[in-house]
């Protein structure tokens, strides 16, 4: 901080000018003060000194040379001494100290406080403002509620100490309740702070009252609860306070209700009374309490004065500010057995849960022992069977109220796999024009349920995405991971088909036109052909199809598709059968030979044949093809001729039909002279392999006529009332045409009938239908495309049509391998057999239910019996009933609530007038507070915990303890010794303290007074000089002293530096002041 002053005499403008110039000393200082020295340099002597009972009156801001105040004592204080002008003014000298002289105030002082019990206490004054300090000599204990008291001006009582309830001054009859009845161990005068505590009667108004014996100024109130070695706990948590004077008198009402937190029954809480009441009689009226109405209680105050003359306002009373605090253990207790790892449940051999077992944690304690362990949850006992991982808190107090706490964590061993739920089977529904759509498959898209006791470390989608196309379909599996590595599966189905009604829903091949409209909350397409198509049997086709809210079209979901209307008639045919004999086998070879000789013939054959037809009308014939088959008796030949007329009418076909029977006709002579290559076959003009071909002649014809069909084609035309067939000799009306059979459909006896479900038919004019791929079915005959073929439902799935997509079967049946045309239900288990989940595959997967009195996780095989104390009357659970906690099983696997049987306390001898009763199934001994063991037959060790002080002797006896103190001391605890301070004489207003152990009073002095009894006055520059930084200590009247400062330093002590940053100001001087 930079500093550039200036100031100004009375003589001139500007007589003279210092600034700050920088220029880096050996010493550390970067700037000096340049120019001359202020003639009237600034002398501040501060605010006066604070002194027991002094006030100054005058201007509270000036503290500079030449100010002055009137020095003042308040009430009960009165002014003693003078100034160095012998009057009662103190002034700011030039040399910076305030000229006090020897005034000062005298009056009342704090009393000694006195010690804790087996504590310690520093202590320098008893005048108003001092402290006393205490301390414990025990480790791991502490002062409470505080280290700490003060002197001051305004107190109720000049020492708050116990009116006799913890002490024991106040006789056990004078406590009383309002219970009809007295429970052993928590009478109403053990609710002194220093015994085991009272319970009340759990009535609608509780109350406690206590004749204090003598009246009293009542300035603090402690409260605890009771937890200790007996076997009822609990504590206040709201209580209202009442008090009286004379026992004719109605209690009053203390103003303020006391609460304190649930949870710890043996904390203490300290409340001061305030305003402090007068009372002897006192009603602690409980309002609200935690499990039962205990307390511990004890009132700190003061003996009230005799009369009012006794009596010194409070607010002119020195006293201290509280009790002298109390040592209490601090220190929690500790467990030696707490499991850091988790604790896991075993398992039996069919992989049910035993009952949780593990070592009880037990804690010990600094204090001797342990006041009581909770146990949450309440009433918790390994072994125990439980359902799910749990944490079992072990929460142990000792008698101060401090808490540790052990937590043994159950956890259930993970063997099991997640439970997995994968949503139902879905369709995409594809807008018209949509033939793909890309899906992908992860927890936020999928709706997916999993539980698991573990917590769950990996969901995998397989595939985590798809393209699909219009018609197809992906199967899902999701595959669930705990943190254990167990794995679960599941999975689900999603197809992308045409929006269910929409008009490209209805399938239709590309020569067929339909026009679709909603008509009376559904869609009404009707189907034709295109120009140059037409259906087979137009008449007997359906062309109307309806689609309800169903979304399933009816009469079919595919649409009959078209052929191609025929541009030519169909082809009229004669086939003649000629029979040859022959007088040896005839080979392949010379069939062929034959075949080939025969066929040089057709071409004058046909035109002969043309010939004999033709009169009014050309008519063509032409030999088409020939066939030579053997046979034992001979040979034949089968030979088709084809009849064209050039004007299409029925009797130009039945004219030539009739002019070729007759010359086919061996019966009538001369006929056949036009075929008679046909009728005899000379073998020596074939030319073969083998030695030789026979010569043939006819022994025999027939011939079929009538118009031909290529194969997968049906004849159409003729007559109305019937349809023509190929190759069958008929009048027809008019001339038919050769159809091909649809897509769809093939030929089957002159008709074109639709390919059954699990097939189809891509193609037209066909004869048989394809079979759909393995484990794929059709939802619909006449299915025209390999993609009708949707995959069947199996293996755990099921779905209306049997095709997907498919769902899990239910619970308590299962589909195995993929039949024809898929499962469409699935198949119940066997009778009186279930299953355990969703999706099962085989009836090895259907079990029995558990019998009664065994259980499962499933609740099928295999089964574990109950444990002990629990029983199950149902068939297939997967846990059992626990028995009432006053009832007991003999064994496992009971199967009845008659099997729990009451527990019998009459054979339980409970000692030290304990009692029996029931819990978590067996009988305990309840003790009285100062016993344990499992009939109560020990006492606790009381003495462990070292209660005697001033080396009293600590005895055991009916539960308790006492006390045999050492000479010169008494008390329960051989707290109280003798008053050493009698007789000892402090003169100069000292104050004898009586200090822990004999022979060790001490003076206290007051100020300005020294020595051991005070005769000494002080001279403090005598002492470890109270001046700093080589200052110069002057001493002064009453212990007070003066400094004289190096240059750079000031204040009291001259601890303030001024070298840097620092400006001693005159009302002749300015300054600015700069920020480095």
């Amino acid at each position: 901080m930079l500093q550039i002053c200036a100031w100004y005499t009375s003589n001139s403008l500007l007589s003279s000018f210092r600034q700050c110039i920088y220029d880096p000393q050996e010493d550390g200082r970067d700037y000096w003060l340049s120019g001359a020295e202020v003639d009237c340099p600034l002398v501040d002597c501060g605010p006066p000194p604070s002194l027991a009972g002094a006030f100054y009156d005058g201007d509270d801001y000036s503290h500079k040379v030449g100010s002055s105040f009137t020095f003042s004592c308040r009430p009960p204080y009165s002014l003693v001494g003078k100034s160095s002008y012998d009057d009662r003014i103190i002034r700011c000298n030039v040399d910076g100290n305030w000229d006090l002289g020897d005034l000062r105030c005298e009056g009342p002082v704090c009393v000694d406080p006195g010690f804790p019990d087996d504590g310690q206490v520093q202590l320098e004054s008893v005048e108003e403002g001092a402290q006393a300090k205490f301390s414990c000599n025990r480790a791991g204990y502490r002062p409470f509620p505080s280290d700490t008291i003060n002197c001051t001006l305004g107190t109720a009582c000049i020492l708050a100490e116990d009116v006799g309830i913890s002490s024991g001054f106040i006789p056990d009859g004078a406590f009383a309740d309002n219970s009809d009845s007295t429970t052993w161990g928590y009478e109403p005068h053990k609710a002194r702070m220093s015994s085991t505590g009272w319970c009340g009667s759990k009535d609608a108004f509780i109350f406690l009252s206590v004749d204090l014996q003598r009246i009293y100024t009542l300035t603090t109130l402690r409260m605890a609860g009771v937890a200790g070695s007996g076997h009822l706990r609990g504590h206040v948590t709201k209580m209202q306070l009442f008090y009286k004077v004379q026992f004719s008198q109605n209690y009053d009402t203390y103003p303020v209700e006391f609460e304190t937190p649930s949870g710890n029954h043996n904390a203490m809480h300290q409340f001061e009374l305030n305003p402090p009441l007068r009372a002897r009689y006192i009603l602690l009226g409980v309002t609200e309490y935690e499990q039962n109405p205990c307390i511990r209680f004890d009132l700190h105050g003061c003996l009230a004065p005799l009369s009012v003359a006794h009596e010194i306002p409070s607010h002119l009373q020195v006293g201290w500010n509280a009790s002298v605090p109390q040592c209490i253990d601090s220190e929690p207790p500790t467990f030696h057995n707490c499991p850091s790892n988790p604790v896991y449940v075993l398992t039996d051999e069919n992989g049910q849960l035993l009952p949780a077992a593990f070592d009880v944690p037990r804690a010990a304690d600094n204090s001797g022992s342990v006041a009581w362990v909770r146990v949450t949850p309440e009433g918790f006992e390994p072994p125990q069977l439980i359902s799910r991982d749990m944490d079992v808190v072990y929460t142990a107090f000792d008698d101060a109220g401090n808490t540790a706490e052990c937590v043994v964590q159950l956890r259930i061993p993970d063997t099991q796999p997640p439970v997995m739920k994968c949503p139902d089977s879905y369709i995409i529904p594809a807008a018209e024009g949509q033939f793909e759509e890309t899906v992908y498959f992860n927890e936020s898209s999928v709706q997916m349920v999993i539980q698991d006791i573990s917590n769950i470390s990996e969901v995998v989608f397989d595939p985590p995405q798809a393209l699909l196309t219009l018609g197809s379909h992906v199967t899902v599996e999701v595959t669930a991971t705990d943190f254990l590595s167990n794995r679960n599966k599941c999975k689900f189905q999603v197809s992308l088909q045409a929006e269910p009604c929409s008009p490209w829903s209805l399938l239709t091949d590309s020569n067929v036109e339909k026009k679709c409209a909603k008509q009376g909350g559904g869609v009404v397409c009707t189907v034709r052909c295109a120009n140059g198509y037409m259906f087979v049997d137009g008449d007997s086709v359906p062309m109307r199809f309806t689609c309800q809210a169903g979304g399933v079209w009816s009469p079919s979901g595919v649409a009959p598709a078209c052929v191609p209307i025929a541009q030519e008639p169909a082809r009229y045919e004669l086939t003649v059968a000629i029979t040859y004999s022959t007088s040896t086998p005839v080979g392949a070879d010379c069939l062929k030979g034959y075949s080939e000789l025969v066929a040089t013939y057709f071409d004058s054959l046909d035109s002969t044949l043309s010939q004999r037809c033709s009169s009014s009308v050309q008519v063509f014939v032409r030999f088409l093809d020939v066939q030579f088959s053997s046979t034992p008796a001979g040979v034949n030949a089968n030979y088709t001729v084809q009849i064209l007329p050039t004007v299409l009418q029925d009797v130009f076909y039945e004219l030539c039909g009739l002019t070729l029977r007759t010359i086919f006709d061996l019966r009538i002579p001369g006929a056949t002279t036009p075929i008679r290559n046909l009728l005899s076959i000379s073998g020596e003009t074939i030319a073969t392999q083998s030695v030789g071909c026979p010569s043939m002649n006819a022994t025999k014809t027939s011939i079929e006529q009538g118009f031909g069909c290529a194969d997968g084609e049906v004849l159409r035309g003729g007559d109305q009332d019937s349809l023509p067939e190929c190759r069958q000799f008929h009048k027809p009306r008019q001339v038919a045409v050769s159809v091909p059979c649809p897509k769809g459909t093939v030929h089957v006896n002159n008709t074109c009938e639709m390919c059954p479900v699990g097939s189809y038919q891509d193609e037209s004019a066909q004869i048989t239908c394809k079979a759909c791929p393995e484990q794929t079915f059709t939802q619909f005959p006449g299915s025209q495309s390999v993609n009708a073929c949707l995959p069947v439902c199996g293996n755990g799935m099921f779905s209306e049509t049997g095709l997907i997509p498919c769902q899990l079967c239910p619970r308590h049946s299962f589909s195995g391998p993929p039949l024809f045309g898929g499962y469409k239900q699935c198949d119940p288990c066997p009778q009186g057999s279930y299953t355990a989940k969703l999706g099962s595959t085989g009836p090895s997967q259907c079990k029995q239910p558990c019998p009664a009195g065994q259980f499962s996780l499933t609740g099928l095989e295999p089964c574990s019996p109950c444990p002990v104390n629990w029983y199950q009357p149902a068939l297939g659970q997967q846990r059992c009933i626990e028995c009432a906690n006053n009832t007991v099983t003999r064994d496992t696997g009971r199967a009845d609530a008659g099997d729990c049987l009451p527990v019998d306390c009459s054979t339980v001898k409970c000692e030290n007038k304990a009692t029996c009763a029931v819990e978590n199934h067996k009988a305990v001994c309840l003790c009285r507070p100062g016993y344990t063991g499992k009939f109560c037959e020990e006492q606790m060790p009381l003495c462990d915990n070292q209660p005697c002080i001033n080396e009293g002797i600590c005895e055991a006896a009916a539960g308790t303890f006492r006390c045999i103190c050492a000479q010169n001391y008494t008390g329960s605890r051989c707290q109280f010794g003798p008053d050493e301070c009698i007789g000892v004489s402090c003169p100069n207003g000292g104050v004898c303290q009586d200090l822990p152990g004999l022979g060790t009073t001490k003076c206290l002095c007051r100020t300005g007074f020294t020595g051991p009894d005070c005769s000494q006055i002080v001279d403090p520059c005598s002492l470890d000089n109270p001046c700093k930084h080589g200052a110069d200590c002057v001493p002064l009247q009453l212990g007070r002293f003066k400094c004289k400062c190096l240059p750079g330093w000031t204040g009291p002590t001259c601890h303030i530096n001024i070298g840097n940053g620092y400006l001693i100001l005159t009302e002749k001087i300015w300054c600015q002041w700069k920020e480095d």
